[in-house]
This record gives C-alpha cells, structure tokens and sequence, in this order.
C-alpha cells in the first residue's frame, strides 16, 4: 500500500525537511514518529525516515531484518565512540580543570 504524497497543509518543517504531521497512516505502521523526531537534527531525521521508507517495501521477515541489522551495529557503534569520548574529555576535564570536581 502507498501513501499518497502529503500537501503542505498536512506537513511540518522548514523546507528543508517536511515530515507528515501523521507519520503513522496505516494499521501496518502504527508508530508514531511526531515526538521522537523533536530529538533529532535533520540529517538524523532524514535518516530515520528514509530507513521508515525502506523497510516499509519489504516483503518478509528476512528483508526486515537484513535491513535493521546494519543499522543496529552502526548505532551500537557509534555509542560506544561517544561513550569513550565522553570518558576522555571527562578524564582531561578532571585533571586540567580543579573547580571540575568541586
């Protein structure tokens, strides 16, 4: 089933990204994206709804899944590479900076 494609009346954004006010039309895509995508700058934004995009034109499981997995890792990864930077800047901020701690 496709969506038909929104008017300006029913989409948000600067015109840069228009996201449709009510991402979730169909019984199949019940999530409703509106408050995440408060949280998101517009690349992440783009993003999440070109993944939305792709997943929807899967067919099975397997296809689901062989999509969501690369993305799983990458954002497992990216974590991780900010939980360490984190732990390095607060490592040099202790040590370089006395009123850190206080």
């Amino acid at each position: 089933m496709s969506l038909p494609p929104p008017t300006p009346a029913d989409t948000v954004g600067d015109g840069d990204v228009e996201m449709p006010k009510a991402l979730a039309t169909t019984a199949k895509d019940s999530t409703n994206l509106d408050d995440h995508f408060l949280f998101l700058n517009r690349d992440e934004a783009k993003q999440v709804l070109k993944f939305r995009d792709n997943i929807r034109v899967c067919q099975t499981d397997n296809e689901r899944y062989n999509l969501c997995i690369p993305i799983r890792d990458t954002l497992l990864d990216k974590r991780t590479g900010l939980e360490l930077l984190a732990s390095v800047y607060h490592h040099v901020i202790q040590a370089k900076c006395p009123g850190y701690t206080k």
